[in-house]
């Protein structure tokens, strides 16, 4: 590790970048709040994700909430001229197979957070709000892995190159225009960013771990495979972390400081059968 120079400008160029940290983080909140639809905590909440978790709460995977009768009564539920002749209104984006809404999108965001929230609070999670905790979740760790990078590796990065990349680290993706149509569709998305960005945090502190390296690992594996489970396509990047992992193992493995076989079969385990939420449909 690189030391720190003047402990004094380290301090002001961290100041600095927790005060920009603040001003991203409240314009995700500020872009994230609908004044139409203001943030509700209740019990009731017709929202797809805490639909989602009532269905889960009385041993369905179905959303909670019945469709029109008369669906089942048409020739055709799927056709959308049937539906408009009869006057039926369905929800939007949703799956309806044998009388029943299910939901196509990551399942993760409920099983993690949502449901998790309605055992312990009794009351359900607004959808929109969560879309924001996800993206600053995930701006937050991106930010920390900045962090831990210079000073590992970039201690001598000028403080006018570190606040600017923290500013962009958080406007330059895609959350701003996430927040600025937050619904449904957002929020699996903005939990795949969250934990894929928790993967790459984790990974880093892994590969420089003196001790429990495995543990280390195994928590890598569990975020990457929730990336999965909220968006499935993440699997492409969880593959190439794998993929890097192993390349960097087995040249270490070849070299004269190779850890024993047996902890290289131990992390390897670690990392690749931890991430079992990735089974989890879409």
């Amino acid at each position: 590790m690189i030391p720190l120079k003047n402990s004094r400008q380290e301090r002001r160029a961290l100041a600095g970048v927790a005060l920009i940290a603040a001003m991203v983080l409240a314009l995700y909140a500020y872009m994230g709040t609908d004044i139409y639809r203001p943030f509700q905590f209740s019990k009731a909440n017709g929202d797809y994700y805490p639909l989602l978790v009532d269905g889960f709460r009385h041993g369905s995977l179905a959303l909670a909430a019945e469709p029109p009768a008369a669906l089942a009564q048409l020739s055709d539920p799927y056709d959308p001229v049937q539906r408009e002749k009869a006057g039926i209104e369905v929800k939007h984006d949703v799956s309806y197979y044998h009388g029943r809404y299910y939901l196509y999108f990551g399942v993760a965001p409920a099983v993690t957070f949502f449901w998790p929230f309605r055992v312990l609070t009794g009351v359900h999670f607004p959808q929109s709000l969560a879309t924001v905790l996800f993206c600053a979740g995930g701006y937050l760790c991106n930010l920390a892995l900045v962090l831990s990078l210079r000073r590992r590796y970039f201690s001598g990065t000028r403080t006018v190159w570190l606040w600017l990349g923290s500013l962009m680290l958080g406007l330059a993706n895609f959350c701003p225009g996430m927040l600025a149509r937050n619904s449904i569709w957002e929020v699996p998305i903005a939990c795949a960013y969250f934990y894929s960005s928790l993967g790459l945090l984790l990974l880093f502190h892994s590969y420089h771990a003196k001790h429990s390296r495995a543990l280390w690992l195994a928590a890598t594996g569990t975020a990457c495979g929730l990336s999965i489970a909220s968006r499935p396509h993440f699997l492409l990047f969880c593959v190439a972390l794998g993929i890097w992992w192993l390349c960097d193992r087995l040249r270490s493995f070849r070299s004269e400081a190779a850890s024993p076989r047996a902890d290289w079969i131990r992390e390897t385990v670690a990392l690749f059968f931890c991430p079992s939420p990735s089974s989890s449909p879409d």
